[in-house]
């Protein structure tokens, strides 16, 4: 067997299949050229959330949300929305409204459910609802994993609301 250097090459077969690949990769990445997407609803409302433009990403996160029935982009707009219906509108109606909606939404995970009835039951004190309020402090009481230490604070926020509502003798229990 003669050694590997002297053995007979078939190089123009090996230059044509050469040719014949570098010819469909350059078609396969031809093909490939990404057209322009339109950007994501999402990212259309973090950048209006960015620079201010509340009205505007309002309604994309809204859009968003008819959209998409499930996704991990859920959470971040509906807690956007009630944002900005806290924070820029000061609208608490439609702020207790949407994190209504988020706890039937969002309530099987006991730290999101702490977080949205603790919040609702603060907006609900601040328009002054202490029926409201009293409701969504005893259920964040009642959650089944609910840590001793925040047992205090809510029997505090309870009674607060008590002495505000006038029924000083809650308050004292």
């Amino acid at each position: 067997m003669a050694p590997i250097w002297n053995r007979r090459r078939n190089w123009p077969g090996y230059a044509l299949t050469l040719a014949a690949l570098v010819a469909m990769l350059f078609v396969a990445a031809c093909d490939r050229v990404e057209q322009p997407q339109e950007p994501d609803l999402l990212d259309l409302a973090r950048d209006a959330y960015a620079i201010g433009q509340f009205t505007d990403a309002e309604r994309y996160y809204q859009d968003y949300l008819e959209s998409t029935e499930e996704g991990v982009g859920r959470w971040e707009a509906w807690s956007r929305l009630v944002d900005i219906s806290l924070s820029v509108h000061g609208d608490f109606d439609i702020g207790a409204e949407r994190l209504e909606i988020m706890i039937l939404e969002f309530g099987q995970d006991s730290t999101r459910r702490w977080d949205l009835l603790v919040r609702l039951a603060e907006v609900y004190e601040a328009m002054h609802e202490w029926g409201k309020a009293t409701d969504a402090w005893q259920q964040v009481l009642n959650l089944p994993d609910l840590e001793p230490e925040q047992i205090p604070r809510i029997h505090w926020q309870l009674a607060k609301i008590h002495q505000y509502s006038g029924d000083y003798d809650l308050a004292l229990d």
